[in-house]
């Protein structure tokens, strides 16, 4: 997979892209999405119950605005993709 090891790679949930260590990615519970696929604040604002709290529970409203406003106060915009760094798998 370009010159990775596949061990060390995820493929893309939505469109099938392989994420590489050093791509940006979202992990959702049990899927990985490419940074393209990967959801943005405004979703999470619009549709809390898809994403997951730290104890796995789907967030509530209350948690999903207060992230959503951390971000933004931050000087980030709703549109902003939900993403981190891939590292190896």
């Amino acid at each position: 997979m370009g010159g990775y090891d596949d061990d060390a790679c995820e493929v893309c949930e939505g469109c099938g892209k392989v994420i590489a260590p050093g791509d940006k990615a979202h992990h959702g519970s049990e899927v990985w999405l490419c940074e393209d696929c990967a959801p943005d604040y405004e979703d999470l604002q619009q549709n809390p119950g898809s994403f997951m709290n730290p104890e796995g529970e789907p967030l509530t409203q209350a948690e999903a605005d207060e992230q959503v406003a951390a971000h933004l106060s931050a000087g980030g915009v709703l549109s902003d993709k939900i993403v981190t760094t891939f590292e190896e798998a």
